[in-house]
């Protein structure tokens, strides 16, 4: 009982000397009072010029074939997962390059997505860890 009335009372005086060890940068020094910051909303900027692409309903690789196929045409796509994987609904996916779509569709699947140096884009399954994509 007694430690835990010791423990108590520690950490009390911690929680009330503990504001003495706060510097609020920007505060006069005579104004005692907690940095307030207001929220800043956040404003995505989308260009006309950036790369679209339309994720259609259907199998998953059809549309990553078709992907590969508008944005690097002399590109194979090597499959190495499985064939029923799914898209249920249209999507408009928009990014910076080829990369970032695919990159933005692989993270949605937990799948991996490796561009080769031989004109390959190579989709694998993380889990299984058979393949790696070396930078």
């Amino acid at each position: 009982m007694k430690y835990l009335l010791s423990i108590t009372l520690l950490l009390f005086s911690t929680v009330v000397s503990a504001n003495s060890f706060v510097e609020i940068i920007g505060a006069e020094e005579d104004q005692d009072s907690y940095l307030q910051v207001s929220a800043v909303p956040f404003e995505e900027v989308v260009s006309a010029k950036m790369p679209h692409f339309e994720l259609t309903q259907g199998l998953l690789k059809t549309n990553i074939v078709r992907l590969t196929d508008e944005f690097l045409p002399s590109h194979e796509v090597v499959w190495a997962l499985d064939d029923r994987l799914e898209q249920y609904s249209n999507v408009t996916l928009v990014g910076d390059s080829y990369e970032d779509i695919l990159e933005q569709i692989a993270r949605q699947y937990v799948i991996g997505a490796c561009i080769r140096p031989n004109n390959v884009v190579e989709m694998y399954d993380i889990k299984a860890n058979r393949f790696y994509c070396e930078d």
